[in-house]
Order: structure tokens, then C-alpha cells, then sequence
């Protein structure tokens, strides 16, 4: 199909037709730029792909629910509202950037990738894409959190150090251009919304996150929507400046003590949110601006000694899908009854992270159904 957009690099201004994580002649920041710039909602197309005028057209889109998370309004006085990611289904808005990922992935018929390592963002993109050969480049493997380094190697994902990182394999890190696409949907989605407000806040680290939602305010004002929001990228006072979002109008850099942060992590807690440190530090700047929405994520993680509790459920699960699969997680509780509906569900959630099945679509009438099959391995 004919491509709706190109990459370009913002530092030298070349233009690509093809993917690359950084600009191979300078090292800049990589955009996909769009042919046309139009915003319109197909409300018919689920999650983050509603807003496919303003994202890539692949022939194939490669999705697992990523999107459509809440906006709750927590500070009724304050008009404070939180957007929380957890509900994506790895548990971090990097869900939504590994959606365009794989779909590229798909659309370009690779099968072998290589992931520079980042903790939610390696752990969000081998569940999207547990059907290929993946390769893990570290760079200091004594920093992996040991959980998630068993959890790797469970599924059959080879873990190297990053000094072997190859040329001729297609490296995926998390600083680029399907990157910045996937994650500015979370101001579409606050667009969509038509909340009162005049701030997102969301925590910096990398300056990534809040360099996306800038580039989508950029689009829907250049598609001619009058958007007042302001972006307020929140820092650790320890932390130095990321150059990505140094002097763009749109986004103001606040940083706070440690104190601020402990301090907006016990409030979430307080309030039933669990999240962390990085991400709870936005919200205690929402609160203190007032009419603004907090940006907060959660990482899904699946620790050893909750995997070894649920394998009786697991192997029960997988005895079912290999007799009678694919099925429906209701199905496979209609099969099991002595287990809760929620038992399954969860037992689903992590065969899925471990690559032992996988999710098939259906279309039934207007719904859309979701079933489990067990994956062979090749």
C-alpha cells in the first residue's frame, strides 16, 4: 500500500523512507512526518487505532487492547484528573508504541529483531511480538532485575551483552520516530475526552513521553483544532535536562525534590494507586497547578514465586486449549468451574507474557471476541 508518511530528522532535516532508530548521519531525533495533516476519530477501529489519520497505515494492525485508558478525575476541588496507563495490557503506555512496532514488523515480514534494553519497554515489546526470534542487547546485565531477566529466558529469548549488537538484524530501542507515534495517542485520547483542563503533566526521564504528546499537540493544531493544553514535563532536581525538549514552547520543565516525590507516590497509594516513584512525581505538580491531567504507568511484572503458585491453573489451561482451543477465557472457566473467572484471567495474562499462547481475534457481529490457542513452537 502507499505509504501515508516519511521519517525525517529534526536536528539535519534528511528525509527517509525507511526506518531507523536515530539519523545515521547526525544522531538526531527521527519524526514520521504525514503527507497530510487531518484529524478525524473512526470510532468503529479499537484503541489507539482510531486515530489512524494521524498515525502510519500498515496493511496488518497488530493489537492486544492497548489504549482507551481512564481519565479519572481524583481532586474534585483541585480539577486534578489522572490518565492511568496501568490499564494498558503490559501495564505501561509503552503498550501503545509496541503496537506500531509490531505492526511495522508485520507489514516488512521480519522475523528476527534485536531490542536495546529499557525495562518497560523490552518487557511491553517481546509480548507484542513473542512470535518472531528476539534478541536482548544489554548493557550492564548485573542491573536487570533478576525476575525479569528468568522471565526472558523463559521464553527462549537470547540475552546478550550490547557490545554484539549486529548491523545486519533490525535493532528496535526505545527512542524512536513509531515510538513518539505510539505514545502521543494518550493526548488524543485526552482531546477525545473534552476535559476541562489546561495541563498534562507527565514524568521525564528520557524528555520521550513528553516529547510525543508535543508532537501530537503540533498535528492537531496544524489540522486546524483550537487545543489551549500545556505540557509540563516533571524531573527528579538531580536529573539533568534531556535535550530532545529544550527550548520547544509548548513544553515547561518543572523539577521537584525527593521529598515531593515520596510525597505524591503515598497520596496515589493512599487513593488505591500503586505506581511508581518516576511516574507518582507528576501527579503532585497537577495537583499544586490544578485543571490539569497527571500521566501515571504502572510496570507489569510477574514475579517467580507467583508464577509457581499459578502453574497447577496454567497446566490446567493448557491441557484445555490443546483439547478443545481456541477458546475464550469464558470457555475455559466454563470448563474449569472450580476455579474463578478471575483466576483465568489472570492465568491467561501471564502464559501470555511467558509466549506460551496466543491471542486470535474474531469478529462477531459488532463485537469483537477475544481467543486463546496454545503457540507451537516452530
Amino acid at each position: 500500500m502507499n505509504k501515508n508518511y516519511h521519517y525525517k530528522c529534526i536536528s539535519c532535516k534528511r528525509i527517509f523512507d525507511k526506518f531507523f532508530n536515530r539519523c545515521p548521519y547526525c544522531n538526531g531525533l527521527i519524526i514520521v512526518e504525514y503527507s497530510s495533516i487531518k484529524f478525524e476519530i473512526d470510532k468503529t477501529k479499537q484503541g489507539i487505532w482510531r486515530y489512524d489519520s494521524l498515525l502510519p497505515n500498515f496493511s496488518t494492525i497488530i493489537s492486544k487492547g492497548e489504549g482507551l485508558t481512564p481519565l479519572v478525575k481524583i481532586d474534585k476541588e483541585n480539577n486534578v484528573y489522572i490518565k492511568n496507563e496501568k490499564y494498558n495490557p503490559t501495564g505501561s503506555y509503552v503498550d501503545r508504541s509496541s503496537a506500531l512496532i509490531a505492526s511495522y514488523v508485520n507489514e516488512n515480514n521480519i522475523r528476527k529483531i534485536g531490542i536495546i534494553y529499557s525495562e518497560d519497554f523490552t518487557s511491553s515489546l517481546t509480548y507484542y511480538l513473542s512470535d518472531i526470534f528476539i534478541e536482548i542487547f544489554v548493557d550492564d546485565v548485573v542491573k536487570m532485575d533478576p525476575n525479569e531477566l528468568t522471565k526472558f529466558l523463559s521464553m527462549k529469548i537470547n540475552i546478550k551483552s550490547i557490545s554484539y549488537v549486529k548491523n545486519n538484524i533490525n535493532i528496535f530501542e526505545y527512542m524512536n520516530p513509531l515510538t513518539i507515534e505510539g505514545l502521543k495517542t494518550i493526548l488524543f485520547e485526552i482531546y477525545e475526552k473534552n476535559a476541562n483542563i489546561e495541563n498534562i503533566i507527565v514524568p521525564t526521564e528520557t524528555g520521550i513521553l513528553a516529547y510525543s504528546l508535543y508532537k501530537g499537540l503540533k498535528e492537531l493544531r496544524e489540522a486546524g483544532l483550537d487545543v489551549p493544553y500545556k505540557i509540563i514535563a516533571v524531573m527528579s532536581r538531580e536529573k539533568s535536562q534531556p535535550n530532545i525538549i529544550t527550548g520547544l514552547k509548548d513544553i515547561e520543565v518543572i523539577k521537584v525534590d525527593n521529598e515531593e516525590i515520596i510525597e505524591s507516590f503515598v497520596k496515589l497509594f493512599e487513593n488505591g494507586i500503586k505506581t511508581k516513584p518516576l511516574s507518582a512525581m507528576s501527579y503532585i505538580v497537577a495537583e499544586n497547578l490544578k485543571n490539569s491531567v497527571a500521566v501515571i504507568t504502572m510496570g507489569f511484572k510477574t514475579s517467580t514465586a507467583f508464577r509457581m503458585k499459578k502453574d497447577t491453573l496454567s497446566n490446567h489451561v493448557m491441557k484445555i486449549l490443546k483439547e478443545k482451543g481456541p477458546l475464550t477465557a469464558y470457555q475455559i472457566w466454563s470448563e474449569l468451574p472450580y476455579y474463578s473467572l478471575r483466576g483465568i484471567y489472570k492465568a491467561l495474562k501471564n502464559m501470555e507474557l511467558r509466549g506460551e499462547v496466543k491471542i486470535i481475534i474474531k469478529d462477531k457481529g459488532l463485537r469483537k471476541v477475544k481467543y486463546y490457542m496454545l503457540k507451537i513452537d516452530k
